[in-house]
C-alpha cells in the first residue's frame, strides 16, 4: 500500500479506535446497555425501524407501528432517515436495536472527526493541525452528554457540505456541487433541527463565501453548479419534509422556547470527567445542556484568529496562500452567529437576540424548542481555528511530531467521562417471555401494553418501542416529540379497561391483544389504580377479553429502569364492532344555533369569550382541575338537543369527566347527556380539525349551558375549547 493511502486509512481508523475508547460501556457492551435515557430507548427504536422498513418497504417508511392506527407516526419526531441508512447494515446483521444504536454511536464519532479533518485538510493544507480540528470537533462533553440522542450528535454531514463547498468555490466543478446539496441533504435527514440551523447559517455566511470565491475564480462564479447542489438538496429533501409537515399540520406544533444557550453551559462537563469532574460540571444542568469546549482549544483557536489576519500571519508564518487565508472570515461569521442564535431571545446581559426576528419571519422556529443546538455550528469554527492556530503553532515549534502528539492526547482527554452513564437493557434472548411469544404469532395484529403511562412518565412508553423490535406488531403506545390527535384521548379511556365504553374504544382502534403487565405500575398511582381494577373486573368481560397466555416469569429480574417486568398475561379482544372508518368526515355539518347576545363565564381561570369568538385559531384555556366550568347565558330561552366543544389540533386538551348543566327556571340542574367516546375517536383519527366533544341529550328549553370538570384530581395540561357551539 502506498504511503498517502496508508495515511488516509489511518486517520479514520484512528479516529474510530478513539470513539470507541472514549464511549465505553457502549462501544464494548453493545449488546446490554444503552444511554441512560428514554429518549435513548425510542431512538434507537427509530433507527431500527428505519433500517427495517428500508429493507423491505421503503415506501411506507413513515407508517411506523406505534400510535395505531396513526398513518404516518414516524413524523411526530425525528424521522433519524440518514441515520437508519448508515445502520442498515449492522441491523440487517443483528436485528438487535441496542446494538444497531450503539454501534453507530461509535462510528459516528468517528465520522464526524473525519469529515472535520477533511475540511481543516483544504482550508490549511496541513494533516497534522487538521487531526487536531477533528479531534476538537468529535470527542466532546456535548456528544457525549447526547449521547441518547444520536441525531444530535450525527453531524458529519455539516463539514463534509462545507467541504464540498470550499472545493466548489475553488475549482468550480459540477461533482462538488453534487456533493455539497447531498451532503446538506443528508444532515437534513439526519436532525430537523439542523437542517433549519444550516440553511439559517449558510444564509448569513453566504455573501462571505461568495466574496472568497470571487477572489479564486473572479472571471467566473460557479453558479451553475451551486445552483444544481442547491437543487438536489431540496428535491432529497422535500418529500420527506412535505410528509412531516402535512402530518403536523393535525396537531398543534407551537413550542416555548426552554432551553436557549446561558454562559452556565460553556462551563459544563460531564460529573464523571477525568480531569475537570471535580472542577467543573457540579451544577446540576438542564436537559442536555452541557457544552464544555475545553481550556485547550481556546488559545489555539485564538492563535488561528492571529494567524489568520493579513498584519499578522506573516509573523506567525502559517504559510498558507492568502486566498487560502480568507476563508477564515466566512467561518467565523457563521460560527459566531451560530453563538449569537444559540442564546435564544435574549443574549448575555439582557440585549435582544436574533433568534426573537427569525422566530417572527420564519417558518419552523416556532417548533424549535432547544436554540443551544446552534452551539454545534459554534463548534465547527472553533475547530477550523484550532486547525488554523495549531498550523502556525507546528510551523514554529520543533520537534512537530512532540507537539503533535501531546496536543492529540490532551485535547480528547479534556473530555474523556468513561464509563458514561447507561442502563441495562433487556434484548435477544433475554426480554420477557410475552415478547418472544409475541414474536412468534405472526398474525396478532395491532396490541396495547397495559397499563399506559401518564403524560409526566410518558418516557417509558419507549420501551414498549424497545421491545417491538422483535416482533414489529402495530402498537397502540408510543413516545415521541409530539403525539397524535387521538392519543391523550385514548389514554385517558383506556386505563379504564376493563368497561364496556373502554372496550368500545378498542374495538374502534381494531386492537387484537391486550399485554396485561400486572406488577409493571406499582411505581405510579394512576397505574397502580388501573392495575388492581383489571385484576378485579376482567372476568366480568371473558367473552370480550380472552386470556390466551400466561407467563411465568414473574420472578425473574429484567435489567431494565421501567422495572417490574415478567409475569405477564395477553388477552384477546373480540370485538363487538368494527374498527372505526373516516365516515365521521363524511357526515354533513349540522346547522349551529346563531350566538346572538350571548354572555360567558368561567370560573376560576380562563377568557371564555375566546369559544365563542367563532375563530377556531383562538381558544378558551384553562386548568384540568375539579370544578372548573365553561357557562354560556342566552338572551331568551332556546330549545336545545346537543352542546359540541370543539378541541380540533388541541385535541390534547380535551374535557375530562365533562358534566352537562342547563339554566331552567333560574336553577341550574344536571342534564342527563350521552357522549359517544368512538364518535370523537373517529373524528381525531381522521379529521382532527374537527373533532368535537358532542353532548346530545332530550330536547330542552334552557336558558343557558354549563360545561363543568368532574374529574376527582387534577390533570396535568389544560382544558381546551376552541369553539363552543349549541345546537336545536
Amino acid at each position: 500500500m502506498a504511503p498517502r493511502s496508508a495515511m488516509t486509512l489511518a486517520i479514520p481508523v484512528f479516529f474510530l479506535v478513539v470513539a470507541g475508547l472514549t464511549s465505553y460501556p457502549l462501544s464494548l457492551r453493545p449488546a446490554q446497555v444503552l444511554p441512560d435515557n428514554a429518549d435513548g430507548v425510542v431512538f434507537a427504536w427509530t433507527v431500527s425501524w428505519v433500517s427495517h422498513r428500508l429493507g423491505n418497504d421503503p415506501l411506507s417508511l413513515f407508517q411506523a407501528n406505534v400510535f395505531h392506527p396513526d398513518t404516518a407516526p414516524l413524523a411526530y419526531g425525528e424521522p433519524m432517515v440518514a441515520e437508519g441508512l448508515l445502520a442498515w447494515p449492522i441491523w440487517a446483521l443483528t436485528h438487535n436495536d441496542a446494538v444497531t444504536y450503539n454501534l453507530l454511536y461509535v462510528l459516528t464519532l468517528a465520522l464526524n472527526a473525519t469529515t472535520m479533518f477533511l475540511l481543516a485538510r483544504e482550508v490549511t493544507g496541513s494533516k497534522r493541525a487538521s487531526l487536531l480540528g477533528g479531534l476538537v470537533f468529535s470527542f466532546t462533553t456535548a456528544n457525549y452528554d447526547s449521547a441518547a440522542r444520536l441525531q444530535i450528535v450525527s453531524s458529519f454531514w455539516t463539514p463534509l457540505a462545507l467541504f464540498f463547498l470550499v472545493r466548489l468555490l475553488r475549482r468550480g466543478r459540477l461533482r462538488d456541487g453534487i456533493g455539497f446539496g447531498v451532503s446538506f441533504a443528508l444532515q437534513g435527514l439526519a436532525c430537523k433541527y439542523y437542517e433549519l440551523f444550516f440553511a439559517t447559517l449558510l444564509a448569513v455566511s453566504f455573501p462571505f463565501f461568495l466574496w472568497t470565491a470571487s477572489r479564486w475564480r473572479p472571471e467566473q462564479p460557479p453558479w451553475r453548479p451551486l445552483s444544481a447542489g442547491v437543487i438536489l438538496a431540496a428535491g432529497l429533501l422535500l418529500p420527506f419534509d412535505l410528509v412531516q409537515h402535512r402530518h403536523l399540520q393535525r396537531i398543534n406544533t407551537e413550542r416555548v422556547v426552554s432551553q436557549p444557550a446561558t454562559m452556565a453551559s460553556l462551563r459544563q462537563a460531564l460529573p464523571d470527567n477525568w480531569l475537570y469532574g471535580r472542577l467543573v460540571g457540579l451544577q446540576e444542568p438542564r436537559y442536555d445542556d452541557r457544552y464544555f469546549p475545553g481550556l485547550v482549544p481556546l488559545p489555539l483557536a485564538a492563535l488561528g484568529v492571529l494567524a489568520s489576519l493579513p498584519s499578522t500571519s506573516r509573523r506567525l508564518r502559517l504559510g498558507m496562500p492568502k486566498r487560502r487565508r480568507r476563508l477564515a472570515l466566512p467561518f467565523a461569521v457563521l460560527g459566531v452567529a451560530a453563538l449569537l442564535l444559540a442564546f435564544g431571545d435574549t443574549l448575555p446581559g439582557g440585549l435582544p437576540g436574533p433568534l426573537r426576528i427569525l422566530s417572527a419571519i420564519l417558518p419552523g422556529y416556532s417548533a424549535t424548542r432547544v436554540p443551544s443546538r446552534f452551539l454545534m455550528f459554534t463548534r465547527l469554527s472553533l475547530a477550523l481555528f484550532v486547525s488554523l492556530g495549531a498550523a502556525a503553532l507546528l510551523r514554529r515549534c520543533r520537534p512537530a511530531r512532540v507537539m503533535t502528539a501531546a496536543l492529540v492526547l490532551l485535547l480528547p482527554l479534556e473530555h474523556v467521562s468513561v464509563p458514561l452513564p447507561v442502563w441495562e437493557v433487556s434484548t435477544g434472548a433475554r426480554v420477557p417471555q410475552v415478547y418472544l411469544w409475541l414474536a412468534g404469532q405472526h398474525d396478532a395484529g395491532p396490541l396495547f401494553e397495559f397499563p399506559p403511562h401518564p403524560p409526566r412518565l410518558r418516557r417509558w412508553e419507549a420501551f414498549w418501542q424497545h421491545f417491538s423490535t422483535l416482533h414489529w406488531m402495530p402498537l397502540v403506545n408510543g413516545f415521541s416529540s409530539y403525539y397524535p390527535p387521538h392519543y391523550e384521548f385514548v389514554y385517558a379511556e383506556l386505563l379504564e379497561l376493563p368497561s364496556a365504553r373502554s372496550l368500545g374504544v378498542l374495538d374502534g382502534l381494531g386492537v387484537r391483544y391486550v399485554v396485561f403487565h400486572p406488577k409493571g405500575a406499582e411505581w405510579f398511582e394512576e397505574g397502580d389504580r388501573a392495575v388492581r381494577r383489571f385484576e378485579a373486573r376482567v372476568g366480568d368481560f371473558s367473552e370480550r377479553l380472552e386470556l390466551v397466555a400466561a407467563f411465568d416469569d414473574a420472578a425473574v429480574a429484567y435489567p431494565d429502569p421501567v422495572g417490574r417486568l415478567g409475569g405477564e398475561r395477553v388477552y384477546r379482544v373480540h370485538p363487538a364492532k368494527p374498527p372505526v372508518g373516516s365516515s365521521a368526515c363524511e357526515t354533513a355539518a349540522l346547522v349551529a344555533i346563531p350566538r346572538l347576545g350571548w354572555r360567558c363565564e368561567s370560573a376560576p381561570t380562563g377568557d371564555c369569550a375566546l369559544a365563542l369568538d367563532g375563530n377556531p385559531q383562538t381558544a378558551f384555556a384553562a386548568r384540568q382541575v375539579r370544578g372548573q366550568y365553561l357557562r354560556v347565558l342566552f338572551p331568551r330561552a332556546l330549545r336545545v338537543r346537543r352542546v359540541s366543544l370543539l378541541s380540533g389540533v388541541r385535541s390534547a386538551g380535551f374535557a375530562r369527566a365533562p358534566e352537562v348543566l342547563g339554566l331552567r327556571e333560574g336553577r341550574w340542574e344536571r342534564i342527563a347527556h350521552r357522549f359517544e367516546p368512538v364518535e370523537f375517536l373517529a373524528e381525531l383519527l381522521f379529521c382532527p380539525p374537527r373533532g368535537s366533544m358532542d353532548f346530545t341529550f332530550d330536547p330542552l328549553q334552557l336558558q343557558g349551558l354549563e360545561l363543568r370538570l368532574g374529574s376527582g384530581r387534577s390533570i396535568l395540561g389544560p382544558w381546551i375549547v376552541q369553539e363552543m357551539e349549541v345546537f336545536e
